[in-house]
């Protein structure tokens, strides 16, 4: 049985691919594969997302987590500043 930090990640992880959007796994659960446990649980996802994305990434994940299309939208014009987050209902796991 996976851990819920590793199922939540595949559920984006499968929206992500069915979309065909590159991405890199990064936080806790990148150093934990790596061998370096950290205090903290979580995992970063970075993907190459376009606008065109947003809805349909939306659409994917609506069922378990809230996904702000416009902060993802936004998110392409502004790299450096605000990102768009997807954040699973009814938990702490962002």
């Amino acid at each position: 049985m996976l851990s819920e930090p590793v199922a939540v990640t595949l559920l984006v992880i499968e929206a992500l691919e069915a979309l065909d959007v590159p991405y890199l796994i990064g936080g806790s659960l990148a150093s934990a594969v790596h061998g370096v446990a950290r205090a903290t649980v979580d995992t970063d996802l970075v993907a190459d997302l376009r606008y065109e994305h947003a809805e349909r990434l939306a659409q994917a994940l609506s069922d378990a987590f809230y996904v702000d299309v416009e902060a993802i939208q936004a998110g392409r014009e502004r790299v450096r500043e605000e990102v768009g987050q997807v954040v699973q209902q009814g938990r702490l796991f962002e």
